[in-house]
């Protein structure tokens, strides 16, 4: 995985897919997130951060989610 850089460290030039997989990988923002979105949203973004090499996150808001879906089959 590249190096961490946030809009902070430089805010002309920052590595958008890292600062997105820093930002969304966190386990707060999922639990308080992922039950405002549909399964097809969250499959996406669980898709993007399994993608791009943060699998603990994905499976974070993976889980968060089915915490409280009505059709955990489809994920």
């Amino acid at each position: 995985m590249t190096e961490m850089t946030t809009p902070t460290d430089d805010p002309l030039v920052y590595d958008r897919l890292a600062t997105f997989i820093h930002v969304f990988g966190d386990p707060l923002l999922a639990r308080h997130v992922s039950s405002y979105l549909n399964c097809t949203e969250t499959n996406v973004l669980v898709g993007l951060l399994d993608a791009s090499g943060d699998d603990l996150g994905a499976q974070r808001w993976l889980q968060a989610h089915k915490t409280d879906c009505d059709e955990p089959e489809r994920h």
